[in-house]
Order: structure tokens, then C-alpha cells, then sequence
């Protein structure tokens, strides 16, 4: 398995310890640390200095693959050296976001350690997928 490190280092062990180490460094709101964890979408839209963005947290994916008995309504595939994430949704109607714009992710690996995958925007919508292209390895 192949680690990512942009940044240098990886972060926390938990969606939200990580969302919280980094919102002083980048300004977000620490009120949506809630919607980051186990049986959350790991998602927040907001505004930072005046832009808007999104932080996505991806738990499980192919970096770090879901428990076998955990039966997902959605698989990430994250591709960071081809610049692609793709999120199918498995089960039930996909909950695909309005907002069109720059998401800055970050993808558990199985040290359970987060990296950062870079900044994404949704390509694409076929189907039951939605495929995200790589906009800049940067943030900010």
C-alpha cells in the first residue's frame, strides 16, 4: 500500500480530531466538527474569507477499505496519482451535493492516519457516480 504525505505528515486518527486541528490553521467553522465520524458524511460546506469551499473527509475507501461485516450505502475510490476520486453510491438514492465548486479533501489510509488527497472539483455525474477531478495538490 502506498502512502500519501503532501503536507509532510499525516493527521489525527478521527474525522473530527482532524477537521479541528485544522480549522484554527484555516479558519473554518468549528460548529460543523459534528458532522465529521462514523455514520456521518464526513462533509461541510462553508465560506473562508469570502469563498465558498467544502472539507470532505473520506473514512473508507480503497487507501483504507471498510470492515468486512460494514455494509456501506456508498464506495469511495480514491486515485490520488491520477487526480480522480470516485464515489459510487451503492444502495438507496445517491445524496449527491448541489454545490458545485472546490472540495478540499483528505483520505484515511489504513494506518488510520488522514492525508491530505488535494483539492477536488465534482467532473461528472453518470448514474449512480459522481467523479471528482484534482483542481490543485495545494491548499490553501
Amino acid at each position: 500500500m502506498v502512502k500519501y504525505d503532501r503536507f509532510g505528515s499525516s493527521f489525527g486518527t478521527t474525522a473530527k480530531e482532524l477537521y479541528l486541528e485544522l480549522c484554527d490553521k484555516y479558519v473554518w467553522d468549528k460548529s460543523q466538527a459534528g458532522k465529521f465520524g462514523e455514520q456521518k458524511n464526513s462533509y461541510a460546506e462553508m465560506t473562508v474569507a469570502g469563498k465558498p469551499i467544502a472539507v470532505w473527509i473520506i473514512l473508507y475507501s480503497n487507501l483504507n477499505p471498510p470492515p468486512p461485516k460494514k455494509k456501506s450505502k456508498w464506495t469511495n475510490k480514491v486515485e490520488i496519482e491520477k487526480g480522480i476520486i470516485t464515489q459510487t453510491y451503492n444502495s438507496g438514492t445517491p445524496m449527491f451535493s448541489k454545490r458545485i465548486g472546490n472540495r478540499v479533501i483528505f483520505a484515511r489510509q489504513q494506518d488510520k492516519r488522514y492525508i491530505f488527497a488535494g483539492v477536488y472539483e465534482r467532473k461528472e455525474i453518470k448514474g449512480n457516480v459522481e467523479i471528482f477531478a484534482e483542481t490543485s495538490d495545494r491548499y490553501p
